[in-house]
């Protein structure tokens, strides 16, 4: 069976799109459309459609995205807005809204996503993160149902939004992006959550430490007895290798490592000077000769 759109689909999104653009909104859409498009926007026939009446999914594709187009700038707020009228008018009514979480108001709104789709399986993917959450959407082999359901889903979020009042406008922050046959819609609208700290008192944090000393002390049991067992090692008697005897060549050149000047030994000193080099002592004999009595002069004679 192949891929199909239900005709009342598409004829809810053009009444909400002349709400707001007037009446002439299915002849500018027309002017854009190939002439083989034009009998799925006949009047007569969206207003006689029935729920089960469809139409081909390729069709539907072209015409919803020449209604964005025609009608508005391509970047999908035509279509955003259409989608967020049509799913407020589906919350009001009640059933799907859950007042203060947006999360499970957007999940409640799966079925009715789902439903104008006939013969193609839609993919619905909720997943939390921490500033609100992420919805994928699609249809496998579609990228243009991709980008329709990327507006479609952004118009809804809005709309639910505005119903549960878990955030106001200002603080919703919507990420749209479309990959291939899958769009994405990522929200942030609350502040991340600080993670948790472990708690000290937690019974399984101290089984988990308990167990952690048991497996260490043995393995250090163990360890230590090896060490303490293993015979001293014999001492070497081989020549030292060439880079220990440069080393110790180093360690003996004079000067060598060191800026202080070689300490002189007794040998470099000069040699003492003997008793034998002292000049001999002046002895007595070598004193003049003291003058005696007998040799005072001789008085002179006289003759």
């Amino acid at each position: 069976m192949s891929a199909e759109l239900r005709v009342r689909f598409l004829r809810d999104i053009l009444r909400s799109v002349e709400r707001e653009h007037g009446p002439e909104t299915l002849q500018r859409v027309r002017a854009r459309l190939p002439e083989r498009l034009h009998v799925h926007l006949e009047p007569e026939r969206l207003r006689s459609s029935t729920p089960s009446e469809t139409m081909s999914l390729d069709d539907a594709e072209e015409v919803i995205l020449a209604i964005d187009s025609g009608l508005g700038d391509g970047t999908g707020r035509v279509l955003e807005s259409a989608s967020a009228d049509l799913v407020g008018r589906t919350l009001a009514s009640g059933g799907l809204l859950v007042l203060g979480d947006l999360a499970a108001t957007v999940a409640r709104m799966q079925a009715p996503l789902e439903w104008p789709f006939v013969g193609a399986a839609m993919t619905f993917d909720l997943e939390p993160t921490d500033t609100g959450f992420s919805l994928t959407l699609g249809v496998s082999g579609r990228p243009r149902t991709a980008r329709v359901l990327r507006h479609v889903a952004t118009g809804a979020i809005r709309a639910a939004q505005r119903y549960c009042r878990e955030a106001n406008g200002e603080e919703l922050e919507l990420l749209t992006g479309v990959f291939g046959d899958r769009a994405n819609v990522t929200t942030s609208y609350r502040s991340p959550r600080p993670s948790d700290a472990p708690d000290p008192n937690d019974v399984r944090l101290k089984a988990t430490r308990r167990l952690g000393r048991k497996t260490t002390q043995p393995r250090l049991a163990e360890e230590v007895e090896r060490i303490l067992s293993s015979p001293p090692a014999a001492p070497s008697h081989h020549p030292p290798d060439a880079a220990n005897a440069l080393i110790e060549r180093s360690r003996t050149a004079p000067g060598a490592g060191s800026s202080r000047p070689p300490e002189r030994s007794t040998s470099s000193l000069p040699p003492e000077r003997s008793s034998s080099s002292l000049p001999p002592e002046r002895s007595s004999s070598s004193l003049p000769p003291e003058r005696s009595s007998s040799s005072k002069p001789p008085k002179p004679r006289d003759d």
